[in-house]
């Protein structure tokens, strides 16, 4: 090894760059596995793994456009149209397969009605090998039960489904688990309880004997139905069809998990640039003697790539344990957020680790030969010149791209106040975000400004004259350092924000538009008639509007109610006529934020999906003032009730029944707020849903800070011993550094939220009219205290070991 390498080796201040490092190897490590579980197979079927092939309804459905057309999800799996059926049934026939049709909704089952089920046809039970160990067939009354319900033929069996509540008993029992527990009952009620004629899915299979692989036939059925909202599926893919809730998280990771290793890699290289620079210029001296006596500036360049990849090799040792154990948690937290359901695969394999150590190795290297170069590129004796703290100037490259940022990212983010609807609010988001990330890369000398502001005051204060004095001549290192600060801080205000505010929106516009009292809901749905209040139907569907030819969609929540609303509901229309009365079919009645973002007048068409993949289109009858979230899209009862998501509430169930005060519930049903019946969150939990998925990015520029301040404040013994020895005593010195970590997290703070503020005071006009962040005040405290905290803790406790070992220099 050659001397000067080791000489740039042998150096403690790596440590800070191998904390960076390792953890920046974990968070890809974790980030890379949601990516890794949302792309790999479902696993294997259980209630279907009989089944030659399974047609089950699409997630997923196109609509037309003038010049491109558009896929728009779906809530939940389509039901399967009449027309399907019988293609299906035809080509069953032509290869002498045997078709078998389900039909499932969901229930409330168990002794406190609280366990969630899935009713099933007694036929499906074919599609599955699993055969029964107790127990007979079931028949009018009476239902058939998995194993992990723990009864046996005889036990009576307590369900709240669509029609209302009923006692059957159990005639047999199933060998077979799945999730959710399922209940099979005789073909015909399974139908009436699904609330449609049309099948949840087709089984496909032999009369005798295992599934066989049929993939050449499948795919003739595919060809046969292609452009319908249909998946056909064979193998482990039927497991997909079997658990659509399954297959519809592991979607959402794949979309978590792609843009949450963008954001990683942006924050890794701000990070790891910041600590890099802060160990680099301390050593300027070591540069400068290399420089001088032995090196060229290429040479330079060259062995400190090398000794960074030396340190990044060191720091992926402990990264990967620690990676995986970030997965582990990843998977705790995003089940207990709901984000994924239990049981779901999740892990990361060869594949991740190994790109997230090359990604670790590459980041490394590319970030010192980047800061390095710079300084290779100065004449020894503008090093030599240099002080102790360090030369902090923004490369003019550096400063114009981040201007940029900034500049586009302030006009993006002020886009909801002069873009009404949702287009303006995402447009407001992401400007933000563009916002956040230029100000963490052009503005060091912003934050330097406020830190030399807080020196000036601290200086006119008697008995603060050095902290003053030291905090002036730190501020461009202090700067460089609190960057990550400010950049997770900003970053975390703004990803909550368009969450918070429009669920924060939303409450407060539900809690005026309606007048009712209490709403009574279950899972199960709630029986209408009889029902006394007013029955509402509710479900997403995504409206759209063309743009450039091809559709651009919304998703929106549409309610519908059975029967006059007046009473429940209070909404001032602003265009249009609707006195509250019952919607005829083919109209609809929306929202000024809804109109604003489609485009539509009063007696114009809304084109949209409904839950079940139909498409369809209504005349907007009136656009109401109420605000967004409260009724956004109003439509006909019996249209939101006849097309909902294959698997869901069935029957002809009310989603909720809306009380003028709250009345007395069967077993299986609750009381709620009106909020809580229309599907709106409560804006803390949007925000731990949206924080959840980047908790560990925030903990990496925790860990990646503390240990830069660490290692700059020790770096800074040679400073205080010529103090010292000067004549100023080490009570002072540690009370000079404490002012110092206030100021620092002062500054950190302040500018933090002076970047967030922008698009969250743009965001909140644009939804709610009202220039107050609808982010709880709770978060930006604890934020902002997080942030605060951390950078004093740093700076004090790294800073009290540099006074007292400033002897051993």
């Amino acid at each position: 090894m050659s001397p000067p390498l080791m000489i740039l080796l042998r150096d403690r201040r790596h440590v800070a760059v191998l904390l960076c490092l390792a953890a920046a190897c974990a968070l890809l490590i974790a980030s890379g596995s949601l990516l890794e579980s949302g792309l790999s197979g479902a696993g294997r079927p259980h209630r279907l793994d009989r089944a030659d092939i399974v047609v089950g309804g699409s997630r997923s459905v196109t609509v037309p456009g003038s010049e491109h057309p558009e896929s728009v999800a779906l809530p939940g799996p389509a039901r399967i149209h009449p027309d399907t059926v019988r293609t299906v049934t035809g080509f069953a026939v032509r290869h002498r397969l045997e078709v078998v049709a389900d039909h499932t909704a969901a229930a409330l089952a168990g002794p406190d009605l609280t366990a969630q089920a899935e009713t099933h046809a007694w036929s499906a039970v074919r599609l599955g090998t699993a055969g029964l160990v107790a127990g007979g067939a079931p028949r009018a009354g009476q239902v058939v039960v998995e194993r992990s319900w723990g009864l046996a033929p005889g036990d009576p069996f307590p369900m709240r489904t669509g029609a209302g509540l009923s006692t059957y008993r159990v005639s047999g029992v199933l060998g077979s688990a799945g999730t959710p527990p399922a209940v099979y009952l005789p073909d015909a009620q399974a139908r009436e309880l699904a609330g449609s004629d049309d099948p949840t899915l087709l089984g496909l299979l032999h009369a005798n004997g295992p599934a066989r692989d049929l993939r050449d036939p499948a795919d003739d059925l595919r060809d046969q139905l292609d452009g319908l909202p249909v998946e056909v599926a064979t193998g482990d893919d039927r497991a997909a069809v079997e658990a659509p809730a399954a297959a519809a998280a592991r979607d959402d990771l794949v979309s978590i998990g792609a843009s949450l290793i963008a954001v990683v890699l942006l924050v890794t290289v701000i990070v790891v640039a910041a600590t890099t620079t802060s160990v680099l210029e301390a050593r300027r001296r070591e540069i400068m003697l290399l420089r001088t006596l032995v090196v060229t500036p290429r040479e330079l360049v060259g062995l400190t790539q090398a000794v960074h990849l030396a340190v990044a090799g060191a720091a992926v040792l402990p990264g990967v344990p620690l990676g995986l154990l970030a997965t582990r948690l990843s998977r705790s937290g995003l089940e207990l957020a709901g984000i994924v359901p239990e049981g779901l695969g999740f892990g990361a394999g060869a594949a991740t680790v190994l790109s997230a150590v090359a990604l670790t190795a590459g980041i490394s290297s590319l970030v010192a030969w980047a800061t390095v170069r710079r300084l290779a590129g100065r004449p020894p004796a503008e090093l030599a010149r240099a002080d102790d703290t360090g030369s902090y100037r923004t490369r003019p490259v550096v400063a114009v791209a981040g201007t940029l940022l900034v500049l586009v990212g302030v006009a993006g983010s002020l886009a909801p106040l002069a873009w009404d609807g949702m287009a303006g609010v995402a447009v407001g988001g992401a400007g933000g975000l563009l916002l956040v990330f230029g100000a963490a890369v052009a503005g060091r000398p912003v934050l330097s400004w406020a830190i030399r502001a807080g020196a000036r005051v601290l200086g006119r204060r008697t008995g603060h004259w050095l902290a003053g004095a030291l905090v002036r001549g730190s501020a461009a290192r202090l700067a460089t350092l609190g960057v990550p600060l400010v950049l997770g801080m900003s970053l975390a205000l703004v990803q909550v924000s368009v969450p918070a505010t429009l669920a924060s929106s939303a409450r407060s516009n539900a809690g005026r538009a309606y007048v009712a009292g209490a709403a009574v809901t279950s899972a199960a749905g709630v029986p209408a008639a009889g029902a006394g209040g007013v029955p509402m139907a509710r479900q997403q569907v995504s409206a759209w509007v063309e743009v450039l030819g091809s559709p651009e969609d919304f998703a929106f929540s549409a309610v519908g109610f059975a029967g006059p609303v007046e009473d429940v509901l209070d909404v001032p229309v602003v265009e249009g006529s609707w006195d509250g009365s019952p919607l005829a079919p083919g109209t609809a009645v929306v929202s000024r934020f809804a109109a604003a973002t489609l485009g539509l007048p009063a007696g114009g068409r809304l084109r949209f999906v409904l839950g079940d993949g139909t498409v369809t289109e209504a005349r907007v009858r009136a656009v109401h003032d109420a605000g967004q979230g409260a009724a956004d899209i109003v439509l006909p009862y019996g249209q939101l009730v006849a097309h909902r998501p294959a698997g869901g509430i069935g029957a002809g169930a009310a989603d909720a029944v809306l009380y003028a005060s709250p009345p007395a519930v069967a077993p299986g049903s609750r009381v709620v707020d009106v909020g809580d019946s229309l599907g709106t969150p409560d804006p803390g939990t949007a925000v731990l849903v949206s924080v959840l998925p980047l908790l560990a990015l925030f903990c990496y520029i925790a860990i990646s800070v503390a240990g830069a301040l660490a290692q700059a404040m020790g770096a800074r013994r040679r400073e205080f011993r010529v103090l010292w020895q000067l004549g100023i005593d080490a009570a002072t010195l540690r009370s000079a550094v404490l002012a110092e970590a206030v100021v620092l997290a002062a500054a950190c703070v302040l500018v933090g939220t002076a970047v967030a503020l922008i698009p969250l005071t743009a965001i909140a006009v644009g939804l709610s009219g009202r220039p107050l962040p609808g982010v709880p005040i709770w978060f930006h405290v604890l934020v902002s205290g997080a942030a605060g905290l951390l950078a004093i803790m740093a700076t004090l406790l790294s800073g009290r070991w540099a006074v007292a070992h400033r002897d051993h220099v």
